[in-house]
């Protein structure tokens, strides 16, 4: 089996997740690599009405049996990053898909559940098939040891036969 972790992260927040999980991949010796997505246009600087964003370096999932896909929720959806980069996927049909989130507000259902969701769909679009997602809540509470015992839950739902 073998697994790639694709992340876009701003803050570095999201990258620390997807650190965790290759981290809790590996521990399985399962084959895991990482790649953290680059735009063209920093997010802190995108107005989506006046541009649209370039993804530099664009994940190739030929070769892999898992897909693991995360960034942060931004207005109560999915990163636009993630969805272009789901939208031009190529090779998604019968991959194992699942998805990662994270929040800074302290419940799934203020953006983060609907980020899986929107994922989720692009992916089994795609002919991917979807497993349960994650959603990490950054405030309120100690996040860091969420992320430790997600990504050991992520990890678990890796078939090593």
């Amino acid at each position: 089996m073998k697994a790639i972790v694709i992340v876009h992260s701003e803050t570095g927040n999201t990258k620390l997740f997807a650190d965790s999980i290759k981290n809790s991949i590996e521990k399985r010796n399962i084959e895991c690599t990482l790649v953290q997505i680059k735009t063209d246009i920093p997010m802190r600087n995108y107005n989506p009405s006046k541009q649209s964003i370039t993804i530099t370096n664009m994940p190739e999932v030929e070769g892999f049996d898992y897909v693991l896909v995360g960034g942060p929720v931004m207005g109560f959806q999915a990163n636009p990053v993630i969805m272009k980069c789901l939208r031009e996927m190529k090779s998604l049909s019968g991959k194992k898909f699942i998805p990662f989130v994270t929040q800074h507000f302290p419940f799934k259902f203020m953006g983060g559940s609907n980020a899986i969701s929107m994922m989720s769909k692009s992916a089994e679009k795609s002919g991917a098939v979807v497993l349960s997602g994650s959603v990490i809540n950054i405030s309120w509470h100690d996040y860091k040891k969420d992320i430790l015992k997600k990504s050991d839950e992520i990890s678990l739902l890796i078939q090593t036969k």
